[in-house]
């Protein structure tokens, strides 16, 4: 069972859920991330979408997003795969 669990400083994320989104083994999303291949930005909502935060994670070319309300439950779960190569850097960046 995959969890994402609320911390003083955002969310803790079952590395399984990640690894599944980008076809990964489990073993690798925690090294991916030290060595910034796997990026990742919490972003918390505002006016009607108050009490919700959105979860991005970003692979080479995939963009994973989850919206979570404030007890980690999943409420929507989206993934994109916008090319076959590595999007550069400043394509991580969410439109407000």
């Amino acid at each position: 069972m995959t969890r994402i669990t609320p911390t003083q400083d955002g969310f803790d994320i079952d590395a399984a859920l990640v690894a599944e989104s980008f076809k990964l083994p489990v073993g690798e999303v925690q090294l991916l991330m030290r060595e910034g291949e796997i990026t990742s930005r919490l972003d918390q909502g505002e006016g009607e979408d108050a009490g919700t935060f959105r979860l991005v994670f970003f692979h080479r070319g995939t963009r994973l997003t989850l919206i979570v309300d404030e007890r980690g439950q999943v409420l929507r779960r989206s993934s994109i795969v916008f090319a076959r190569e590595e999007l550069p850097a400043a394509l991580h960046r969410l439109a407000p």
